[in-house]
């Protein structure tokens, strides 16, 4: 509006010369306020991917917890299973000796 006044005036006086400084001086402020508004967003951008790295890199942390933690538990329930084993086969054994004992041939040996 205040270009516009000066246009159709046709001429600068004092009180245009001040309305131009104002106005240069309005443009100069805008200009930082969008250089540090562009800067801003600069900061923020980065601050954004250095966050959403460490997001990325825990959730890859959590992904290797739980890849461990499914080995163990498979390790766990197969040691379990090995350990059923054998002590089916020791009491499978233990019972074949009591077996053994209980016959003609574990009396006389009582005897003996």
């Amino acid at each position: 509006q205040q270009e516009a006044q000066l246009l159709k005036g046709g001429g600068t006086s004092g009180t245009d010369q001040e309305v131009i400084k104002k106005m240069e001086a309005n443009l100069e402020a805008h200009r930082v306020e969008l250089e540090k508004a562009r800067e801003d967003a600069k900061h923020s951008q980065e601050e954004m991917e250095r966050l959403l790295q460490l997001v990325q890199m825990s959730q890859e942390e959590h992904n290797t917890k739980d890849k461990t933690i499914r080995e163990l538990q498979e390790s766990l329930k197969n040691a379990q299973a090995k350990l059923r084993s054998q002590q089916t086969a020791i009491a499978q054994r233990e019972q074949a000796r009591k077996t053994e004992e209980a016959g003609p041939a574990g009396f006389l040996k009582s005897l003996f």
